[in-house]
């Protein structure tokens, strides 16, 4: 005599923000969806981001995670496009000059940057910069963002941010 119904349904998360190696600085939200290394370091130095639109709060520039490590972030529109914004900004007391730090970046298995020195790319330690890339999410509605050692030193980020290539959800007008 009673009706039940029952049903998967299938929640997308419009984007990510992520602190690499920190916690919550709104937007951006606490390390998450990591694997590999748990290096993490940090500093009180102010971050130059007057070159960099749309910057990350200070306090996403003054952590980073470093060694290998991957993001897998998960819940997305599978063959979706999205847009990987990555944000670096050279901390480490043992790096000191240009090439002193070099590693490769991986979206989904493809590299995207080889050796990025990122003392020599923002001009100056403590002054961020940003790297995007379009990326299509897998089939299991996933993008992987991978850091992996390049010619010199360790990997490292600052942030992560994920936002759809528009439009990633599509509306129906109904007239």
């Amino acid at each position: 005599g009673n009706n039940v119904l029952s049903t998967n349904l299938t929640i997308y998360v419009p984007s990510y923000a992520i602190n690499t190696g920190g916690s919550n600085a709104s937007p951006f939200v606490a390390d998450n969806f990591w694997s590999g290394s748990t290096n993490v370091f940090a500093v009180a130095t102010p971050i130059d981001t007057s070159g960099v639109s749309n910057a990350a709060p200070q306090s996403v520039y003054q952590t980073e995670g470093w060694s290998n490590f991957s993001y897998t972030l998960p819940n997305l529109r599978a063959a979706s496009n999205y847009v990987a914004r990555l944000h670096f900004a050279e901390i480490s007391p043992s790096v000191t000059t240009t090439n002193d730090r070099r590693f490769h970046v991986f979206i989904n298995g493809t590299q995207v940057l080889t050796n990025l020195d990122i003392l020599a790319a923002a001009g100056a330690k403590f002054r961020a910069i940003t790297r995007e890339f379009v990326a299509t999410a897998n089939g299991s509605g996933q993008i992987i963002i991978a850091f992996a050692h390049g010619a010199s030193n360790e990997a490292k980020c600052n942030g992560v941010q994920l936002t759809p290539l528009a439009p990633a959800f599509p509306t129906t007008v109904v007239k």
